[in-house]
């Protein structure tokens, strides 16, 4: 059941602390992209781009936290 929304990216640190950005980054855990897609509303924009680019992703979960890696920047899920 997805539950999770989109709160902002890593730019513009949705938590207002660079402290807890850094803790759930650094905390995080590896999970597959169908765990975050079963969790995670998704722009289709992204994820069409998710398809065209499969490697280019990596996704993660740090307790109710979830987000992905592109190109550097992480984008949080709520």
């Amino acid at each position: 059941m997805k539950t999770k929304d989109f709160v902002g990216t890593c730019v513009e640190n949705p938590y207002s602390q660079i402290e807890t950005l850094c803790d759930i980054v650094e905390n995080a855990v590896e999970i597959t992209k169908q765990t975050f897609l079963k969790h995670c509303f998704v722009h289709p924009d992204i994820l069409k781009a998710m398809r065209q680019y499969p490697n280019d992703y990596e996704f993660f979960r740090c307790a109710n936290v979830y987000f992905y890696r592109w190109s550097a920047i992480e984008c949080f899920y709520e």
